[in-house]
Order: structure tokens, then sequence, then C-alpha cells
């Protein structure tokens, strides 16, 4: 008992140390230590130093043991720490320590140098030798073991706990179990296994196989070559980063978000499905030395990755690659870093043998912007930009570029070669440049940008919005239009170097292009461009021809000269609270829109737009003259300087603080030709040189042109011929016989009952029969019945006859009605109709009533201008010229100012305005709307008692007494059907309101009271009836409102169609 110091010294000792806390010391000799249960902690040494001699003369070897009386081998420990041995047990405090038991023995030919104890002999019968011990040494326990492995193949199972393992030389086996654990190679081609927890891996010399297992793993691999394997969870891989070390890793991330790190050499990663989001850095920046060669690295995808699964985006300098499953992703650091290619992954490569090199790659990238406006210039190279969110400035350069705006109002360009350019949500500019490129606004309204040698380019408008192509610098007189399928192909010049296509264009809606300016400013509306259809426009058109002359000439042999319409006037013209066209006219005239959202059109003279806060978004229109802008108290320089923006050829005034803005139509082409000042209510202004010099550019000096022109026939039943160009010829009222003769014709037949006269070779024209009647196409000889009963076809609604130069194609022929040709007569023989055309595609003729009678249009070369609406709800404001308003569909508010205007509401509610010294208008209120409401609203100076009522025929006179102003109701007395011709109700600012009834009763009176009065003028007579009337009307409350402000028009904001003659 007690705390023993016992030295067996040489011979064959046999050692108790019982129980206490011994040191017991077997020195030279077999010795045999006895060892049980509660003799305490004991250390045992067995360091021997002997000559050859000694031990040749004494003992053949060495073969020191521990015996254990009542410990079985199942409850023992084995420890290594340091060069000792510790072995504890289970359920006990009793502990061994053998000094030096793996301290390194050493002999020479004459001296040994030997430690330790060589074997274990256990209650049960078990006994272990050296390399028992050994195996039992590297098992860890349950709690965070340090494990030293020896210099041969060792196989360490670290256990639970935080463990250290240290395998040293050899080839190891380490597995570090559950835990956090540190795992160390050491020398010799080793494998580690992570296993559970967030453990760190180092390979050290050797070609190592490294695996982490799950948790949050880092693993370093050394000199030789490694191979790294994440496994799962969110791994750090670190190659050995010595410059001299060239020998190449295995990279394996795994599943999770890994970090991976290159090496000196040529790497190999690989990725597969499900790997998560993993980042890349072949070459550390601060490595990538330019003496020393770059890698030659491979990234390998697994199964169920192919080329078309992936995307590559470009975020900064770093590629960004997206997998196509939807979570997996592989960020290349610097891959764009352009001074080295140390950064890049040379080879991709898939499991169905595809590869990708850096040049594939590249062509496939797409650089990314952010949620904020950016400017992104791409290279030489074949470029994919998005600019995703903000106003971003995007540019292509070179090469063959794809390019999306993203959400943003965004300008695109695509530089040369043949792009493709989206320009995603938002309200868009976008520019092809040189080649052959393909443009696709996307949601909002978007502005194209051509220019002369752009080459061939496709637009697709149909994702919504207004749409406007702009030619920058190609004018009117170099385009050529044409309908291919569904697509407008406009040719500039001979087509042969430069064209566009609108895909889709005459399918309508929102697919149609809405405008088009060429560079000396003409503005095309998608009626105008549809309008045009094969006709190559000649700003100087040909003369009228030479009629044949007539066997039996007019015994009146001074023809009647065409119609002249009376122009100028100076005009100031308020529009409504709505969305108004307004047109100034000649004359030097003041327009104000007012509030909503309005096109002003100054005209010819020297106009003056004013704008005030709330006003909305207006636009103003080339005008020729002197033209200012005045701008209300409300609005400062300020307001207006800080927000100028360029859009296409348009400048764009935002006012500060709100929505408002004034757009002023080619003032980039035109300067100050189109405005020449920008007025403040202090006294401040703003010149056209100060807008140019903000953009960094000259001001033009080009002036502006503001005429159009098209070959009418006039009232009567006209025979019409076109010349050897692309004509438009427009039959208007009678039967007319229209003859295109060659090149590219557009015939409108107007109002009767027409005849098309169509040749073999005389081009590609189109018919539009909309005007009424019954009308026919009649083919001369060259053209068969087979030939167009072979080679018919639907496009649309349109229905085309015939082919190459030899074709017609009849505008909504399928919708039937007024619009179908109803017979098709064949000179050689033959004849069709319009019901057997529906019958080959399986159609019935719709079964709408054709009007016998066609809306009498007057003959519009009496007007300066014609003002269309666009079946929409629009104010429509003409000036002192004579003009022609069309509001088409859509409640309407139609107003001819000064002048002898013809006013036409069509379908909807309209409101026609009339005030003093608006001259003689007529109205011409046909239609066959039951529901719709039309009123005529007189203005402020006109009451009801100043109003004289006759009937001239069937339409009704209403006389402004003392001037020479009246309004005819063209027709207002015929009943025929549905066709309504009548106003509901005639409003005065005096607050009366005549309807029907009273506007009838009046008139018969006025019959009568001419009547019954001897000697007087049928006038006076009508002016004593109103004498009578006014007291029965004057306590009338009329129902129909006279304030504008309350005119339907919730959509007035699309710019007009204005033809001028």
């Amino acid at each position: 008992m007690g705390d023993d110091v016992i030295d067996g010294s040489f011979g064959r000792d046999t050692l108790t140390g019982g129980k206490g806390n011994d040191v017991v010391d077997g020195s030279f000799g077999n010795d045999t230590y006895i060892f049980s249960l509660g003799d305490g902690q004991d250390v045992f040494k067995d360091s021997v130093y002997y000559s050859v001699f000694e031990l040749t003369s004494k003992y053949s070897s060495l073969e020191d043991r521990i015996n254990f009386t009542d410990i079985n081998s199942f409850d023992v420990h084995a420890k290594q720490v340091g060069d000792d041995l510790i072995l504890t047990f289970n359920e006990s405090n009793d502990q061994i320590t053998i000094e030096d038991q793996f301290s390194r023995s050493y002999s020479t030919t004459t001296y040994i140098e030997e430690h330790g104890i060589e074997y274990f002999t256990f209650s049960d019968g078990v006994e272990w030798n050296i390399d028992d011990l050994i195996v039992h040494s590297l098992s860890g326990t349950e709690a965070d073991d340090t494990i030293y492995g020896f210099n041969r193949a060792d196989t360490v199972n670290a256990g639970l706990g935080n463990d250290i393992v240290y395998g040293e030389s050899g080839e190891d086996v380490i597995h570090g179990g559950a835990g956090n654990d540190s795992l160390y190679g050491g020398d010799d081609n080793d494998q580690i296994f992570g296993d559970s927890g967030h453990d760190s891996i180092h390979g050290g010399l050797g070609d190592d196989q490294l695996y982490g297992g799950e948790g949050n793993d880092t693993i370093k691999g050394g000199y030789g070559h490694d191979m790294l394997d994440g496994g799962a969870g969110d791994d750090t891989l670190i190659s050995f980063d010595d410059i001299y070390d060239t020998s190449g890793k295995t990279l394996i991330g795994g599943t999770g978000n890994d970090t991976i790190y290159g090496s000196f050499g040529n790497d190999t990663y690989h990725f597969n499905l499900g790997d998560g989001q993993d980042h890349i850095i072949a070459t550390r920046k601060e490595q990538a030395y330019s003496n020393f060669a770059a890698t030659n690295d491979t990234l390998i995808f697994g199964e169920g990755i192919s080329v078309e699964d992936l995307s590559f985006e470009r975020h900064g300098e770093d590629m960004v690659i997206q997998v196509g499953n939807g979570g997996d992703s592989i960020t290349v650091e610097n891959w764009f870093l352009s001074y080295t290619d140390h950064f890049l992954v040379n080879n991709f490569q898939f499991s169905d043998g595809t590869s990708l090199t850096v040049a594939d790659i590249n062509k496939l990238v797409v650089q990314l912007g952010t949620n904020v406006g950016e400017q992104i210039v791409g290279s030489e190279n074949d470029d994919r930009i998005s600019g995703l969110g903000g106003d971003d400035q995007l540019f292509g350069l070179g090469g063959n570029d794809t390019i999306n705006g993203g959400e943003g109002s965004d300008y695109v360009d695509g530089g040369s070669g043949n792009d493709n350019l989206v320009g995603g949500v938002g309200n868009d500019t976008l520019r092809g440049n040189s080649g052959d490129d393909t443009l696709v606004g996307g949601l909002g309204d978007d502005g194209y940008l051509i220019y002369a040698g752009d080459g061939h380019d496709t637009l697709d408008v149909g994702d919504g919005g207004v749409d406007n192509l702009f030619l920058q610098d190609i004018n009117f007189a170099e385009l050529t239009f044409s309908q291919d399928g569904d697509d407008l192909l406009i040719l500039i010049g001979d087509g042969v170097s430069q064209s566009i296509r609108v895909l889709n264009h005459f399918v309508g809606g929102e697919f149609a292009l809405d405008h088009l300016k060429s560079a000396d400013g003409r503005w095309l509306s998608t009626i105008d461009i549809n309008d045009l259809m094969n006709v190559d426009p000649d700003p100087t058109p040909d003369p009228d021809p030479t009629p044949d002359p007539d066997p039996t000439p007019d015994p009146d042999p001074t023809p009647d000269p065409d119609p002249t319409p009376n122009v100028g006037g100076d005009d100031v013209i308020v529009g409504t609270d709505n969305g108004d066209i307004i047109f100034g006219g000649v004359g030097n005239d003041k327009l104000t829109g007012g509030k909503g959202d309005d096109v002003l059109f100054g005209g010819a003279g020297n106009d003056v737009f004013w704008f005030a806060k709330g006003d909305g978004q207006d636009v103003i229109e080339i005008s020729t003259g002197v033209n200012v802008i005045e701008f209300a108290e409300d609005i400062s320089w300020q307001d207006v300087a800080q927000n100028l923006s360029k859009y296409g050829d348009d400048l764009i005034l935002k006012i500060a603080g709100g929505p408002d803005q004034v757009t002023i139509s080619d003032f980039f082409i035109y300067g100050a030709n189109v405005l020449s000042d920008f007025k403040f209510s202090d006294g401040s202004n703003l010149s056209p040189a100060q807008i140019f010099g903000a953009f960094g550019l000259p001001v033009p000096n080009a002036k502006p042109s503001t005429s159009t022109e098209t070959i009418f026939g006039d009232l009567d039943d006209n025979t019409i011929n076109g010349t050897d160009g692309n004509d438009v010829l427009n039959g208007q009222n009678g039967n007319d016989t229209l003859v295109g003769g060659l090149g590219n014709d557009i015939l409108i037949g107007g109002l009767g009952n027409d005849t098309f006269v169509l040749s073999k070779g005389d081009g590609q024209d189109v018919v539009n029969a909309s005007g009424g009647g019954t009308d026919t196409i009649l083919f001369k000889s060259g053209i068969s019945f087979n030939d167009i009963a072979s080679s018919l076809m639907r496009m649309g609604d349109d229905l085309i006859l015939g082919s190459g130069d030899s074709q017609v194609t009849i505008s909504n022929f399928f919708l039937g009605g007024d619009y179908a040709v109803d017979n098709f007569v064949f000179e050689s023989g033959g004849k069709l109709n319009a019901a057997q055309i529906f019958g080959a595609y399986g159609l019935t003729l719709p079964d709408v009533e054709e009007s016998d009678q066609s809306l009498k249009l007057p003959d519009q070369r009496a007007f300066a201008q014609v003002i269309k609406g666009n079946g929409s709800n629009q104010g429509l404001f003409g000036s002192s010229d004579d003009e022609l308003l069309l509001g088409e569909g859509g409640d309407d508010v139609l107003s001819g100012g000064a002048g002898n205007d013809t006013l036409i509401g069509g379908s909807g509610n309209d409101n026609y305005l009339f005030t003093l010294g608006d001259g003689q208008d007529v109205i011409i209120n046909q239609h066959s709307d039951t529901e719709s409401v039309d009123i005529l609203s007189f203005g402020t100076e006109i009451t009801s008692s100043q109003v004289s009522v006759s009937r001239l025929n069937d339409n009704l006179v209403l006389h402004i007494d003392g001037t020479d102003d009246q309004v005819t109701v063209q027709d207002y007395f015929v009943s025929n059907g549905d066709n309504i011709h009548s106003l509901d109700s005639i409003v005065f600012a005096d607050g009366n309101t005549w309807s029907v009834d009273d506007v009838s009763q009046m008139v018969s009176l006025s019959k009568t009271l001419s009547s019954e009065v001897n000697g007087v003028s049928e006038a006076a007579s009508l002016d004593q009836s109103f004498n009578l009337l006014v007291q029965s009307y004057a306590a009338f409350d009329g129902e129909a409102d006279s304030d504008l402000s309350n005119i339907k028009g919730d959509h007035m904001n699309v710019l007009p169609i204005v033809e001028r003659y």
C-alpha cells in the first residue's frame, strides 16, 4: 500500500505496485507487471539501453508484458499522449501510464535502445501485442480526443466529441465521426472522412482524398493530386496555394453553398444537380502572377445537366451560371477581368459528351444590371445584357448581342451586328444600329429609332402600349409599304440593303404599329399606314391624267372649278377637360388644351400654345411660323429646365412636382422652326439654343412641311385612271369606275355602286369597298376565272386574289356587309360572288344589312384639313379654316371653329359645339345606334331667342339672327328605319333645351304663321314665330348638360389622323 517506487533492474522480474500511485521500472529483462482493479494510477517504465552482447548472452529477445488479474480486454481504453501510452478502465479511476511506449526504438550493430511493453494479457483470456495496442490506441471515445497516428498505414476512428487526429506518415484512413473535428493526414496518400459535424480537414503531403461529409467543413489540400469533396453543407475547399505545386486538384463542392479555391495546377471542378450555389475562385486576385502561365481548368457537370439547362450572367466582373432547375448556380469570381486568363475555367464538360470553351461561354453570357438605373456597355463580342430594374442605358457595341432592358424606361442600343433587343416593362427606346436586328418593345409606350443603313430590322410591338417608329434620317419619299402575310413590310429605297418588318401588324390591336414618323416630318397613324399599302409615296404627285375626249361634249364648255377651301383667321381655342385634338389652321392662333392629354396642331402662322399645371400630358405637333409656348404663373423656369429629356427627335418638358408634361414633336429636327421661344410669367425664357446646348447638339435649320396630297374624283359618277406609278384613287360619292393601272395602287370606292378594273400586270393593288353600295371587281382579259378561283387566300379579315404582279387585296372583306365586294366578273367569261367565296372557306356571308345609300360625305377637296378621331372618346377642335371633322366611334366633342365646317360624329354620344362667328356649319349625324344621345350645344353668346328654325328639304336649318352664322343638320327629318339623323336635344347657355318634338312643333308653327301673315316675308314670319315661342320655353329646365367637363372622355390620349390637302 502507498505510493511506491519499484526498480526491477536486470532479470526476469515480476513487479506488482499494489494499491497506491506507484512508479514501476522493469528496466532490463523480460519483465511481468501485475495490475488489478483498485491499484491506483501507476506509471510503468520499460526503456533500456544495452549491448548486443548482453542480449545474446542472456536472452534471445526482450518480451515484457502486463497481466491484468481481474480486468477484461473490452473494459480497457488505450490512448497515445505524446510518446506515452495511457490505459484507462471502465467504471474505475485506475490508470496506467507507460512512459515512452511509442518512442522510436534505435539499434546499431553494437547497441540497442528499446522502449515499451510488448504484450498485454487480460482476465478474459485475450492478449494484445504491439499491433493490437496501436489499433486500440487509434479509436476515440465519447470525449474530445487527441489521436496520433504512427509512421505506418493507420486506421483512425475518432468517434464522438470534437477530436483532433494526426495521421503522421503512412497511407492513413481517418474518420472524424460525430463532432467538430480537426483532422490532419500528414505525409503519404491519406483518406480522411470528416463524417458529421463542422470539420477542418488538412491533407498534407501526398495524393489525398478528403471528404467533408455532413456539416459546414473546411477542407485544405496540400502537395499532390488531391481530391477534395465537401459533401453536404456550406463548405470551403482550399487547394494548396503554393505556386510551385502544379499538380492540380479535383474539387467537388457537393450539396450546399460552397466556396472553392483552385490551385496553381490544372484543376477539375465537379457540379451535380442539387449542389446549391457554389463560388469558384480559380486563382486568387493577388496571386495572378504575370510571369506564371494561367492554368487550364475544367468544370464537369453531372447527369441531368446539359448546355441547354444553363444560363450565363455577368455580375460586375463575375460570371454567374444559373442551372435550369431553379436553385443551383455557380459563380466564377473575376471571370471578366480581362488583363489575365488566370481567373477562367477553360472547359465545361457535360455527361452527354458535349463541351464548351471560354469563347463558347462568352457568347452565352448575359450581363446583369441592378434594380436602379445604370449604364452597361458590352464588348465587341456577342454580348447578352439584362438591365433588370431602373431606367438603364444599355449598349451592345460589336457582335450579335441580346439585350433586355427589364423594368424601367430604358435606352437600348445594339451597336453593330445582328442584335436581339427587348425593351421589357416600361417606356423604352430601342435602336438596332447597323446589322439585321430584332426589336421587341415589350409592355409600355416604346419608340424605335431607325437610321439609314441600319440593315433589315424586325419589330415586334405586340405587348401593348403606344409604339412609335422614328425614321431619323430617312424621308417619307424613300419608303415603300406592303403586306407580307400578317406583317407590315417597309422597304427603304429599293429594299435591297434596308427594310423594316413589323410582325403581325395586320392582326391589328396591340400588334399594330401606332405611328411612324419620317425625317421630313410626316407622321402616320395605323390607319394612315394601312391606307398606304403598296404605295411608293411621292411628295410630288403626278398631275391628274388627261381624260379621254367625249364625242358628245357638255353644252357648257366651261367645267366647274375644283372646290377651294376658305382658310385663314386668328383663332383662340380652348379645349375641354378631356383629351382633345385642336387644330389652329392658317392664322396666328392661341391654343389651350386645358386639362386632359391633348394634341395641338398650330398649323401655318405665328401660334401661341398655353400650358398650366394640371393640364396633363400634351403634344404639340408640327407648325410653321414663329411659334412660342407660354407657361402659366404656377410653372417656373426651374420647373421646366431641370427636367428636359429627348425621346427620339421629340423634346419632352416634364413639369416638376407632378405628372404634367409637354412633348414638342420633331423639335430636334426643326428646332426654332417648330418653337422659337419658351416663355414664363416672370419674364424669363428658355431658348432653343439653350436646349440644344444642354444636349450638346447644334441647332438645326430644317423647316417643316405641313402638306400632303391625294387624288380624288368629284361627287358625280367618275372614271378615274391612275398612272404607271403607285396611286391612291378615291372615288368619293357616285357610281365610280377606278382603274389603277400599273403600280401598287389603293382604290377607294366611296359611296355608290363602284367598279374596280384590274388587268394582268397591274401590280399589287388594295381595294377599299367600305363606302357601301353594290361593288364589282372587273378582271380584264389576261386574268381568267381559274387564275383567281385557284388562288384565293385569306389573311386576317382581308381577301387576297391572284399573286405576283397581278394581285388584289380586298380590305376587311370577311367582315361582310359594306366591306365585301359583291361581284367578281371576268371579261374572258365567268363570275363569282361574295357568298361563294365565303362558302369556299366554310363560312356564311354575315347577315349584315348593307347600306342602300351610304353616308353622303362631302367633297373632301373642299376642306383645308380633314381631322379624324380614332374611335375613342375625344374632343376635335377645328380652326378658322374650312374643315371636315370625323369623330368616328366614341363619345366625341366636335367644334369646327370659325369657317364653314362639316361635322360628322359617327356612333357614340356626340356633342356638337357652335359659338358666335363659327360660320355656316353642316352636321351629318347619321348612325344606327338607338341608345346614343347626340346634342348640339350653343355658346354663351347665343340664346334660344336668337335662333330661327326652318326646314329646307329634309334638313334642319338653325340661323343665328343678325349674323351670317347658321347650322344645318343634314337629313334631320329623314325617317329611315334605324338610321337616325336627328339630334336628341339642342342646348342653350340660357338654360333652355329643345327636344326633337320641340323642334318639330317650332317648324310646324313657323309654317302656320307664315301662311297667316300677308305681305310679310317667310324669314320675318320665322322671326315672329320665335318671339311667340320664347315665352313658352323660357321656363323649360333642360336635362342635357352643356358643361363640357362632364362629357365622357376617359381614353382620349391617342394621336389623331390629320389629313391635309
